[in-house]
């Protein structure tokens, strides 16, 4: 078959094209039922079935930065596996954090309500500030990526890639609405769950090693310089519980129904193992098969030149449905938290069509800050790590602290809230690896906050 583009043949070209309209196809079937900004961002909790929330649950967990990064971290700083490894974990910890309280607010549907109800006014806005940062950085990163994977494979320069991703998902963002997104997360969730264990399957089948694979298994072969601060940071990054906007707007819909919820992240915690490690798979196969380092500066992109016909096509549909499914997530997520809690306090008398058209503009304007970063488009691992202390991650501790039954005052929630900030600013100052070393910063700096008037005591 002939060849076009960086080896890519009419029949891998083919592939994302159609996984691209089928995607397309979804959003519009959905975009002509919404005709609220209500429609846009929700749907009653009784029609999603669990199976289906673990399916969007675990596509908005995996994105771009996640498969990217890892994999080329993982080759270039080996230490790193200790972050891969561990994170199936966070969901048993997210699991038993959530699941202690969070039928107590089985009323509230997004994670500033949560907050307003713990904190007052305050935890309302740190909340929606966190959100707001989270929701820039999982899009920015997504739509990056989405960038130079058009770059690399499609010969399209990296600033008009960066403009289809942009455009792109914001098509899916804007049309489908929530419903929407949950039909298209499962349809992508089948897609990279099932090519990723396929693509490295072909590649082991390709590649000469000494005896059978398992036994050809070496430690020897990563270049790992052990740094026991990085690797107690990057472990406590990796377990911590998932608290970020899309997650708890999900975890709020089993709300009234805890044991179901436990179902899920067990189910999640089961899924994880197996990709984690497909994950840490497909980067030690990268280290035997190029011992020279003779490789993209994205890693994972040499990874797929290796493939063959047709599953080279999958894998990069693949990449572009955990682009797709976690950037849609965090920005419907986002917009149902500027419809309930911005918009619908200060323009009460705003009509639904006008708040939808509102709801859709501000899902353009918070899509346009790729460009704003594209000048670190070689380190979306880093950013990833940076940007995300900087977001939900302040709210893990006081959040945590209060589903499992402890007592905090707003004092308590601002003053950790404030040493969060200032220990993440002294971490960048001062540690030469200090994106592996301000998720552990942030947690540190917001639980010294919490106990600094030794004020937390626990309901009996």
């Amino acid at each position: 078959m002939e060849t076009y583009l960086n080896k890519l043949t009419i029949l891998d070209i083919a592939i994302v094209i159609s996984h691209l309209v089928i995607c397309l196809c979804i959003g519009f079937y959905h975009f002509r039922r919404i005709k609220t900004a209500h429609a846009f961002c929700t749907v009653k909790a009784s029609k999603i079935l669990p199976s289906i929330l673990l399916c969007t649950i675990f596509a908005t967990a995996i994105g771009g930065g996640t498969i990217i990064g890892y994999i080329d971290q993982i080759c270039k700083n080996p230490i790193v596996l200790f972050f891969v490894i561990t994170q199936p974990f966070y969901w048993i910890v997210t699991s038993k954090i959530i699941t202690s309280g969070i039928y107590k607010f089985k009323e509230c549907s997004t994670l500033p309500q949560i907050m307003y109800k713990l904190f007052g006014k305050s935890g309302k806005i740190v909340s929606i500030y966190a959100v707001v940062i989270d929701c820039i950085t999982a899009t920015s990163i997504q739509v990056l990526a989405f960038g130079t994977i058009c770059q690399y494979f499609f010969n399209i320069d990296l600033f008009y890639g960066i403009v289809m991703g942009v455009v792109v998902i914001n098509a899916y963002s804007t049309m489908g609405g929530f419903r929407g997104i949950i039909a298209i997360d499962v349809f992508q969730f089948l897609i990279f769950f099932v090519i990723i264990p396929a693509s490295y399957v072909v590649t082991i089948q390709n590649t000469s090693f000494t005896g059978n694979f398992l036994s050809s298994i070496s430690l020897s072969n990563y270049d790992m310089q052990f740094s026991l601060p990085i690797a107690i940071g990057l472990i406590s990054a990796s377990i911590l519980p998932e608290i970020g906007a899309p997650f708890m707007q999900r975890y709020l819909m089993l709300a009234h129904d805890t044991e179901a919820l436990k179902l899920v992240f067990k189910k999640l915690f089961r899924i994880a193992i197996p990709f984690m490690l497909s994950i840490c798979l497909i980067g030690y196969l990268i280290i035997v098969k190029s011992p020279t380092k003779s490789l993209s500066s994205n890693i994972i992109f040499s990874y797929i030149d290796w493939l063959p016909l047709g599953i080279k096509g999958m894998m990069i549909s693949g990449l572009f449905a955990i682009i797709m499914s976690t950037a849609d997530s965090h920005m419907n997520a986002t917009s149902t938290i500027i419809l309930n809690d911005v918009l619908k306090k200060y323009f009460p008398k705003v009509g639904e069509k006008e708040l939808l058209l509102m709801i859709r503009v501000a899902i353009l304007l918070l899509s346009l800050f790729p460009f704003v970063l594209l000048i670190y488009k070689d380190t979306l691992f880093q950013l990833m790590f940076i940007f995300r202390s900087f977001g939900t991650y302040i709210l893990v501790a006081p959040l945590s602290a209060s589903l499992l039954g402890y007592r905090i005052s707003k004092k308590q929630f601002l003053s950790g809230f404030l040493f969060s900030i200032l220990f993440i600013i002294a971490t960048i100052l001062l540690f030469d690896n200090y994106f592996m070393l301000t998720t552990f910063s942030a947690i540190l700096g917001s639980f010294i906050g919490l106990v600094w008037n030794k004020n937390l005591h626990v309901i009996f």
